[in-house]
């Protein structure tokens, strides 16, 4: 029996850790995959997201807190080199919601019971605007690149063309 106080984390608090594992390590690929930095901010947001409509009790150690945060915040600076000025303002209105709820998760449930419920409700709507945004940008960068593809394929055929012809 391990000492009083040292008792290993129950299987609830290891699924609550790794999820916010998950989202630093979406928020994390923005960084390292500026290709795909919208594909990963959108599963990021969307982790975080679950993690607060479904988290009853308990609450993320203040290092998880921590981690989340930083990595919110250097995914925030992407999106800040990469985003046009006229873009801006509504994803850094998301990713206030994600700082709110990042907080969130790290508050005893007298904490949020403190906090004006509204609060919550309206950063989840500002990070599912942001992440709405981000998944419309992913399909787009897809749908561009299929076009791309197409154009590669169609110039090949008519070289081609061209070579047998002239041959």
């Amino acid at each position: 029996m391990p000492p009083s106080g040292c008792e290993p984390p129950s299987f609830a608090e290891e699924t609550l850790a790794w999820s916010v594992r998950f989202a630093v390590h979406s928020f994390g690929c923005v960084e390292s995959d500026r290709e795909s930095a919208h594909y990963h901010l959108s599963h990021g947001c969307l982790q975080v997201q679950t993690l607060v409509a479904t988290i009853r009790s308990g609450f993320i150690a203040p290092r998880l807190r921590d981690d989340l945060l930083l990595s919110i915040l250097r995914a925030q600076f992407v999106f800040r080199e990469i985003t046009p000025d006229h873009a801006i303002g509504g994803l850094l209105r998301g990713f206030e919601g994600l700082i709110v709820l990042a907080n969130y998760l790290a508050e005893t449930d007298v904490q949020r019971g403190a906090r004006h419920p509204d609060v919550v409700r309206d950063a989840q709507a500002s990070v599912r605007i942001m992440r709405n945004c981000a998944h419309n940008e992913e399909l787009a960068r897809e749908i561009d690149a299929r076009a791309d593809a197409r154009r590669r394929a169609t110039v090949d055929s008519l070289l081609s063309r061209a070579l047998q012809a002239a041959a």
